[in-house]
């Protein structure tokens, strides 16, 4: 067998101890301090007497800084020990030094703050190892980390949108900020442009920030506060909201330009590049103090405070805007699409206004913020229901009181059609001239009537809004509904609108027709005459003013008279080339339907008392002719009148106006009723 040197065989020896010295604390487990166990910190880093922190000593202090940064609630004491060679009382005051070495290296290198980190020396009072031997010494001459407490954060971040930052004050920069992340004492809160946060104390009073503010958050709460003052927030820049709870009376925000003390729920609060300080408040008493001077602002007032000089008196709130939508409305998302715009409208009372969307009626999460100085904004949203509110922002900058209201976005889908009994019950006149029920009315139908007004009964869906030529009239429980429409002389249309958000929306349109039997309506009338199989005849024109005469639910007579000028390309005989005529005709309409666009055969004779001029004497004759007409017709409303167009065939005498020879031309007719 082989022989093993003798210095390997001592080294050998040596190792396993220093094992169980040094090995173990690098893997050291610091998590047990937050189930309430203590860690050792280090064995055999102090030599008998010295209280410096060694080299080999920070790593391990770097490890309990780090977890400390981690893990911000917890509350430690450093313990200093020692072994018991030496008075009492010298040992006391070298544990004492070793536990304020270990602090504030701790401090220093990771910025915890003092009130984490108690310090106490216990000199040997405690050992854990023996200390007559060597290496038992080593082993009581330690850092003991002992957990006290877990202290709740002065606030939390409950809500982030888009790009927040928070800093710790023992961070060197900002990162992003996470939900349900703690504050305390010192930390900030940073938001970009479009971006927006909320900060919620212990007992749930809420700060809303707007965009591009920062924000500073001091200690409440802590028995050892390291600074002495009553400030709750520090707003450097951008705008805060309050929603206060407990803290109501005791809630102050510091400006860079003044200090506020607000006795109120909800007020608003401002700083804009220049660092002026607007304050809005909703509610309560709000003191605003600077340079010496404070400044009461009731409820329904704001001050605002410029750098180095006192508040400004309080001015009243802007009012509220009034609302034009979307109002508690339902909108739908188009098909094939992700986003809809929703179009903001109000009535403009001041010239700037900011408006906020929130997914709730409390605005703590808010989605978006936008100003404008004009009256309406338009702005792309998904499916959702979103809050929204809107005040008006004076000139000076304070935020008035805010008008809200709310709007859903569901997603597409082809409306039913309404269900749709309108049966439409009304007194009307039969073909032989008695009055009796029109039964059911359908689309498009022309009934006639001798009262001058026309009931309507109908039945669709609970929830329907009924709208008869623009007039709301109000359903029963049972979808029913009954009105009464007044009626002009002449044709009437009668408009119906059926609105459900849930069906498609439901048009219906008929006319009436309120005429006594053989009562009259006024025509305008112009026909134009085209002869046709002739070269000497001239095509004329004439100008007529007729009545037309109600004879039953299918036929119309018509009467007119009127002025026309007869005319031939030259003189015959001993008359002149141009006659002027008196036309009176008469009419005979048989409607094809009872509809408003209706088409009618028409059977007319139009006698003509025409008055040529003798060009041997240059006197005027009289003479009469007739001149049969046949033709077709077709009548639409337009608007409020009716409007009727005509072809027909007519004649006329030929050359000479008293001979038996004709004329045959075609005849359109333009008529509008008066």
């Amino acid at each position: 067998m082989r022989k093993i040197p003798f210095f390997v065989m001592l080294l050998l020896g040596i190792l396993p101890a220093f094992e169980g010295v040094y090995g173990e604390e690098e893997k050291m487990d610091f998590e047990k301090l937050l189930l309430g166990k203590k860690v050792i910190l280090s064995f055999g880093l102090y030599q008998s007497g010295a209280t410096d922190v060694s080299q080999q000593y920070v790593k391990y202090l770097n490890g309990l800084g780090k977890f400390l940064q981690e893990n911000r609630e917890l509350v430690i004491e450093i313990g200093g020990h020692t072994d018991n060679t030496g008075t009492t009382e010298v040992n006391v005051t070298i544990s004492q030094k070793r536990a304020r070495e270990v602090q504030e290296y701790i401090m220093h290198s990771f910025g915890i703050l003092s009130y984490r980190l108690e310090v106490k020396g216990y000199a040997s009072e405690f050992p854990i190892a023996d200390n007559l031997t060597a290496e038992g010494r080593a082993r009581n001459r330690r850092i003991e980390i002992t957990p006290l407490k877990h202290i709740d954060p002065d606030g939390r971040v409950t809500y982030i949108r888009h790009d927040v930052f928070s800093k710790a004050v023992s961070e060197p920069d900002f990162k992003n900020a996470h939900l349900n992340e703690g504050l305390f004492h010192m930390d900030r809160v940073l938001t970009r442009q479009k971006s927006h946060a909320s900060v919620t104390f212990m007992d749930q009073s809420k700060i809303a920030l707007a965009p591009k503010s920062l924000m500073v958050m001091y200690a409440r709460n802590v028995e050892q506060k390291p600074v002495s003052r009553k400030t709750n927030v520090e707003l450097l820049t951008g705008g805060l909201r309050t929603k206060l709870k407990k803290l109501r009376g005791d809630f102050q925000v510091e400006t860079p330009s003044s200090q506020i003390n607000a006795d109120s729920v909800e007020i608003q609060v401002d700083v804009d590049p220049s660092l002026l300080s607007a304050i809005s408040v909703y509610d309560g008493l709000t003191k605003v103090s600077a340079v010496g001077v404070t400044v009461a602002v009731p409820k329904g007032y704001g001050t605002t405070v410029q750098l180095g000089q006192e508040p400004a008196p309080p001015e009243p709130l802007p009012p509220p805007a009034q609302l034009l939508e979307p109002l508690e409305a339902t909108l739908m998302l188009p098909p094939t699409a992700d986003t809809t715009d929703v179009e903001f409208m109000w009535i403009q009372v001041e010239k700037k206004y900011k408006l906020q969307i929130a997914t709730t009626s409390e605005f703590d999460e808010i989605l978006q913020e936008e100003y404008s100085t004009e009256s309406k904004i338009i702005l792309p949203f998904g499916l959702g229901t979103y809050h929204w509110r809107l005040a008006a922002k004076s000139e000076s900058g304070l935020e008035g009181f805010a008008a809200q209201s709310s709007f859903t976005i569901t997603e597409y889908r082809e409306p039913a059609d309404l269900p749709w009994e309108l049966a439409l019950v009304a007194v009307g006149v039969g073909a032989e001239g008695e009055e009796e029920s029109a039964g059911t009315i359908i689309e498009g139908d022309v009934v006639r009537t001798i009262e001058d007004t026309y009931p309507i009964a109908g039945k669709t869906a609970p929830g329907t809004q009924i709208t008869v030529n623009d007039e709301v009239y109000q359903l029963g429980a049972d979808g029913t509904f009954e009105c009464k429409v007044s009626l002009n002389e002449g044709w009437n249309d009668i408009n119906i609108k059926a609105h459900h958000p849930d069906y498609k929306e439901h048009s219906f349109h008929f006319v009436v027709i309120y005429r006594n039997l053989w009562g009259t309506a006024p025509y305008i009338i112009f026909k134009v005459f085209h002869a046709v199989a002739t070269e000497e005849y001239v095509n004329n024109a004439c100008f007529q003013i007729g009545t037309n005469l109600a004879l039953g639910p299918f036929f119309e007579g018509e009467l007119s008279a009127g002025v026309t000028e007869l005319g031939w390309d030259e003189t015959t005989g001993d008359y002149g080339r141009n006659i002027w005529a008196i036309p009176v005709s008469g009419e005979l309409h048989l409607m094809l339907r009872k509809k408003f666009n209706t088409p009618y055969l028409s059977l007319g004779l139009t006698g003509y008392f025409a008055f040529p001029r003798r060009l041997s004497d240059d006197s005027i004759e009289t003479e009469f002719f007739l001149s049969p007409e046949l033709g077709i017709g077709y009548a639409f409303p337009t608007i409020s009148m009716p409007f009727k167009m005509e072809v027909k065939y007519a004649c006329f005498p030929e050359n000479k106006p008293f001979n038996s020879d004709v004329v045959h031309g075609f005849l359109f007719n333009f008529k509008v009723r008066l």
